[in-house]
């Protein structure tokens, strides 16, 4: 899997499946190379399938924009997965490793364990066919 442009990389991907609607998860990290600064597209998505085998770009949803990859002293949130709060709930929480000036050594900390909660909605869009769902991220 790649993201949208040709300087983008998507890394560590999870796979969950909702029974009702029929529908597969991805939540991954997103590198877009060359952004130094406050991020743009880089950062925590979403993606949606119907089957877990094609994944189409215009299923893919930001769900945060941070820097992915490690460098000393900056911020830093990587490996997302989705918990729902109960089989085929759309409510849940989205675990991830974070650092706020990662790095090991004073004055730098390294990764730890992080949540936050996480919802999706998922509708009919009326150009859509009847399996096809618009996801969206409740806010």
């Amino acid at each position: 899997m790649t993201g949208n442009q040709e300087n983008e990389a998507a890394l560590f991907p999870h796979v969950i499946h909702f029974p009702l609607p029929p529908q597969f998860v991805m939540l991954f990290c997103l590198n877009a190379r060359g952004e130094d600064g406050d991020p743009a597209r880089s950062g925590i998505y979403a993606a949606f399938s119907d089957d877990g085998i094609a994944w189409p770009k215009e299923r893919f949803l930001q769900v945060w924009k941070v820097p992915v990859l490690p460098k000393i002293g900056r911020r830093l949130a990587w490996h997302p997965t989705f918990v729902p709060d109960d089989v085929g709930d759309w409510l849940g929480w989205l675990y991830y490793g974070y650092s706020e000036t990662w790095g090991h050594g004073s004055p730098h900390e390294p990764h730890h364990l992080m949540r936050r909660p996480l919802s999706f909605t998922m509708s009919r869009a009326p150009h859509q066919g009847a399996n096809e769902r618009a996801p969206a991220l409740d806010p």
